[in-house]
């Protein structure tokens, strides 16, 4: 009985670490995204060759929906990522991986 508590405290683990991980990316991600995408409504810093196309710039339009699509499919990409290494890591014994290190 105490085993198996164990290994469910293992694998609480590694999904919440695989979580915090998760959230900083994808913030950092957002992040960076907004930057970019402010840069280029204000500043227009991503010019297109004018030759080719019949706009001389990326237009950019932010949309809520889009935005908040795009955090919950990282998020959960990120969360089935994590399920299979600690599923790996909490049905091993700790005594015996520790054992080689």
């Amino acid at each position: 009985m105490e085993l198996d508590y164990v290994f469910r405290n293992i694998m609480r683990v590694f999904l919440i670490e695989g979580g915090i991980i998760s959230l900083i990316g994808i913030m950092g991600g957002a992040v960076v995204g907004f930057l970019l995408c402010w840069l280029q409504m204000n500043y227009k810093v991503f010019p297109l060759p004018t030759d080719t196309y019949v706009i001389d710039y990326l237009p950019v339009y932010l949309q809520l929906y889009d935005v908040v699509s795009v955090i919950i499919t990282a998020f959960v990409i990120c969360f089935f990522s994590a399920v299979y290494p600690a599923y790996k890591a909490s049905s091993l014994y700790p005594v015996e991986s520790l054992r080689y290190e």
